[in-house]
């Protein structure tokens, strides 16, 4: 879901991989053997930044129901217990550039 998922019989040394951070940097290392969560030592923000929401608004949680999920064998996962650990809109994130996408938006 949040990175590329290797076939477990290929070995990784034979794949031709180019996965960089949002610094640009290579990701490298563990990450590419092991894991998908970037850590202190390979994460980077500053070309580019993806935030992920689990729930945006209550009209999204709702529609977000219907289907189940596509990760989960557990139809009935997204239920108000989802709702209450992941509702966390404390944090307004101001930092994100949208001067050059306003027009798109307009």
């Amino acid at each position: 879901m949040h990175s590329p998922k290797f076939l477990k019989y290929r070995n990784i040394s034979d794949v031709k991989i180019n996965w960089k951070n949002g610094d640009g940097d290579p990701v490298g290392g563990k990450i590419l053997e092991k894991g998908w969560r970037n850590n202190k030592d390979s994460i980077g923000y500053s070309l580019a930044q993806v935030n992920h929401y689990a729930i945006k608004s209550r009209e999204e949680f709702l529609l977000k129901r219907l289907p189940g999920t596509a990760n989960s064998k557990n139809k009935d996962r997204i239920d108000m217990g989802y709702w209450d650990k992941y509702d966390i809109n404390t944090h307004e994130d101001l930092s994100i550039p949208t001067d050059a996408i306003q027009p798109q938006i307009d």
